[in-house]
């Protein structure tokens, strides 16, 4: 078949992808190859593995995949919207494959979701080849898809909203998604959400041997708004954990009783969930102490002059 690297034959039927440094990789054995693409933004890769199913990959690193996907969709969804008493117009920014808009359209309450994405053949790849993690949302009304640079659609938005969802890659040159995990982006987005406002990212890794990112990410996070709320989920296709960052201008995840979770779960009509519930939400800000303690010594605050770039 092929593989993405030059560590293996390029007759292998496998795929290394390295997900913990330089040191530590994965090996994911492959079934299929169905869809490769050079944009100006990245390389897209879609191929079918023996264990996770349709995957897609980006510059060689692995994103979303059919058999675990809901770990991410719902983490990056449902702690941030359910933390919220009534979110109503929802901004995804990246989120092409479109699970986290599928989730977010699960909630009664919402009106409006809208997507900035700045790959629009990305975003054509998913909703072809991807329809096991976005389960034709792109189809509902009430989704709205915006091809440009997020950064900017957010500047330029005259309107507020209930919930924003940072969907993005690692911070990389490019695409240039590491200027969207900078202070001042996130000073825009704490200007552009309501006045009781949540803001939910993606934040890296948080495995013990490589959390530097998401330590500073956190760090950062917790200089614009008053309340900042990390988790992690282990998902299995990235063979570790990732964290997940709720930040609020008012609520507070970590104060929702599980009886107020449930009554919103059900009132929203939340269904046929895989991972979230209200025993997960009351569970995952539970840090782990090599966590809790990187957080404390981490001192770097990142800023557009200094940013954090992930390697690739």
């Amino acid at each position: 078949m092929f593989s993405f690297t030059a560590k293996l034959p390029k007759n292998s039927k496998w795929i290394l992808e390295f997900t913990q440094g330089p040191n530590s990789a994965h090996l994911f054995r492959v079934k299929k190859k169905i869809f490769h693409q050079k944009t100006p933004f990245q390389t897209i890769d879609i191929v079918e593995l023996f264990d996770f199913g349709k995957t897609l990959f980006l510059d060689e690193r692995l994103q979303i995949s059919e058999a675990d996907e809901f770990f991410y969709s719902e983490a990056i969804t449902h702690p941030a919207l359910i933390t919220h008493p009534n979110p109503k117009n929802i901004l995804i920014i990246g989120g092409a494959d479109g699970g986290a808009a599928f989730n977010a359209l699960k909630h009664k309450s919402v009106k409006q979701v809208n997507l900035a994405e700045i790959d629009g053949d990305l975003v054509r790849v998913c909703q072809k080849f991807l329809p096991k993690i976005h389960w034709g949302v792109f189809k509902n009304p009430k989704l709205k898809v915006m091809v440009g640079d997020g950064k900017k659609f957010l500047e330029d938005a005259k309107e507020n909203f209930d919930v924003i969802i940072s969907d993005l890659t690692a911070p990389l040159l490019n695409p240039p998604s590491y200027l969207l995990f900078t202070e001042e982006f996130y000073r825009t987005v704490y200007g552009k959400l309501g006045k009781d406002g949540i803001f939910s990212l993606q934040a890296d890794s948080t495995n013990p041997l490589c959390n530097e990112i998401f330590t500073a990410v956190f760090k950062t996070v917790a200089k614009v708004f008053p309340i900042a709320r990390a988790f992690e989920v282990f998902i299995p296709s990235y063979d570790t954990t990732w964290g997940f960052i709720v930040a609020s201008k008012k609520y507070d995840p970590t104060s929702l009783t599980l009886l107020e979770i449930k009554k919103r779960i059900n009132q929203r009509g939340l269904k046929n969930l895989k991972f979230y519930d209200e025993n997960i939400h009351q569970k995952i800000f539970c840090l782990p102490k090599y966590l809790s303690d990187a957080i404390k010594k981490q001192k770097n605050v990142i800023r557009d002059k200094n940013p954090i770039i992930a390697s690739q």
